[in-house]
């Protein structure tokens, strides 16, 4: 219980990292940060709620996510059309967090 707790509040700071990123660079995205909170709001409570829960808002997050990318592109036009590996990263570190969180769970 203690490693999920442990996981959970490392999944938390990366969320809040990333809207912070949004904020500071003057990129704020209300999709990205929606998807942010949502798995933040579940990682605090990742130890009470149950498996369904946690890949729902895996799901919803992956889902905003996707959807970001569908309506701008995987470039960023604010930064002279580079890929967006930022989000690609946040996204791995945020999915296999989850995951791991998921899979200590059983």
């Amino acid at each position: 219980m203690k490693q999920i707790r442990t996981l959970g509040i490392v999944l938390v700071l990366v969320q809040l990292a990333d809207i912070a990123l949004h904020v500071a660079t003057g990129q704020f995205e209300p999709m990205r940060v929606v998807a942010s909170l949502v798995l933040a709001v579940w990682a605090l409570s990742a130890g009470r709620a149950n498996l369904a829960a946690g890949w729902g808002a895996l799901a919803v997050y992956l889902g905003l996510n996707a959807l970001f990318l569908l309506q701008n592109g995987v470039t960023n036009p604010e930064q002279g059309g580079a890929l967006r590996v930022t989000l690609f990263v946040l996204v791995l570190i945020s999915t296999a967090l989850t995951i791991l969180i998921q899979r200590r769970k059983r």
